[in-house]
C-alpha cells in the first residue's frame, strides 16, 4: 500500500515467510504496477508464531512447518527480480542492491536456527 500511495519513495515489506503466504499476491500486483517496494522475507521454513502460541496452550502445532517453499523463484514467477541470501556479507550485498535499484525486489533471508 506505500508504494502506491508514495511511488517517490521506496517502500519495504519486512514478514516472516509464513505470514507472507497469506498474501503472496503482493508480490503479483507489484510486479505488474512496477512498484518501487522491496521485499525482504525471513524464511525460517515454519510458522514459528504459531508454534509459540500452541506450545503455551500445550497443544501440537500441527501443520506449522513450511518445508521447501522457494521464494526466490517464486516471486520471479511473478516477475520480480528476487535473491536469496544465507549470511550477513550476502545479505548486506543484495540490500544495497535493493536499495540502489528501482522496481520490486524480493530479498529472502534464509534463517535457519
Amino acid at each position: 500500500g506505500g508504494a502506491l500511495a508514495d511511488p517517490s519513495r521506496k517502500s519495504i515489506a519486512l514478514v516472516g515467510d509464513g505470514s507472507s503466504l497469506y498474501t503472496i499476491q503482493a508480490l503479483w500486483t507489484a510486479a505488474q504496477r512496477n512498484l518501487d517496494v522491496g521485499f525482504i522475507i525471513l524464511n525460517n521454513q515454519s510458522y514459528e508464531a504459531l508454534k509459540h502460541i500452541s506450545a503455551m496452550m500445550q497443544s501440537p502445532a500441527v501443520g506449522a512447518d513450511l518445508p521447501g517453499v522457494d521464494f526466490k523463484v517464486l516471486s520471479q514467477g511473478f516477475g520480480l527480480h528476487a535473491v536469496s541470501a544465507g549470511s550477513v556479507e550476502a545479505a548486506r550485498s543484495h540490500l544495497e542492491r535493493m536499495f540502489s535499484e528501482p522496481g520490486p525486489f524480493l530479498l529472502e533471508l534464509n534463517i535457519l536456527p
